[in-house]
């Protein structure tokens, strides 16, 4: 019984664990908005990409959204704070 109880106690914690590094890395990241020439294609999520790494202010976004906006893309991305205005 005593060892059920310590494996239970263990997956607990290692659930747990896991959990708080996910927030932890979502607590990381910022959302940055920026405008582009061009259209957002069949893959926008990959033009915005493609587009914020060009910059190389913010570094590789983990996922970004597209919207066109007559000759220009609108890109609404997530970046790793240490690249965000405070």
């Amino acid at each position: 019984m005593k060892c059920d109880t310590f494996i239970l106690l263990c997956f607990m914690f290692i659930v747990l664990s896991h959990a708080q590094d996910i927030e932890v890395q979502k607590a990381q990241l910022c959302i940055i908005n920026q405008t582009f020439t061009g259209t957002c294609g069949n893959n926008g999520n990959k033009v915005c990409i493609d587009a914020v790494k060009g910059r190389k202010r913010y570094g590789t976004p983990n996922q970004c959204g597209c919207e066109d906006a007559e000759s220009l893309i609108f890109c609404r991305c997530q970046v790793n704070r240490v690249h965000c205005k405070r």
